[in-house]
């Protein structure tokens, strides 16, 4: 989305939906991305949900000492792999060019 199709996206809201529009929207968490900071959020996000690291290489396929590089260093893995296991984690994430 662009800045003017935000603008006009909320031009067409009543005065009550936007101002419900932008509550829900700044109750929505945004982590600003830094590549050191997935590490942490990675391993909290699997013991949230009891996962081994065994368990989280077969469902995103890939073998053991890959996924452990993965989460030792997010940032310098292979974007399909770190992909898939956010998405498994329920990690939401947008990569732009």
């Amino acid at each position: 989305m662009t800045p003017s199709s935000v603008e006009t996206f909320l031009s067409q809201l009543s005065e009550n939906e936007r101002r419900l529009f932008i509550e829900r929207l700044s109750a929505v968490q945004r982590l600003p991305f830094e590549p050191s900071g997935l590490t942490p959020l990675i391993i909290q996000k699997m013991k949230q949900q009891n996962i081994t690291y065994q368990e989280m290489a077969l469902q995103i396929g890939v073998s053991l000492s890959t996924f452990k590089r993965i989460v030792a260093d997010p940032a310098g893995s292979k974007t399909i792999n770190l992909n898939a296991l956010l998405k498994e984690l329920g990690i939401n994430v947008w990569l732009e060019k």
